[in-house]
């Protein structure tokens, strides 16, 4: 919830005493790259996994013929 806050606050006061140490707080976490990485990851999977999905559905056997004669 604080950091719902401290967003709610940055969008009212771009250069504030809180925004600008929340700042500090990102830039010194050593594990920020990490943090972003484990966020980012599962999207990145299943967009992959949804397009091999997609490529495999649509040159699978019998999909060559679909017309009716």
């Amino acid at each position: 919830m604080l950091a719902l806050a401290a967003f709610a606050q940055s969008l009212a006061c771009p250069d504030c005493a809180p925004v600008r140490a929340a700042r500090t707080a990102i830039a010194a976490d050593p594990d920020r790259w990490l943090y972003a990485f484990g966020v980012a990851a599962p999207f990145v999977v299943a967009s992959v996994v949804i397009a091999l999905v997609y490529r495999l559905g649509r040159s699978g056997p019998g999909r060559e013929d679909s017309s009716w004669r």
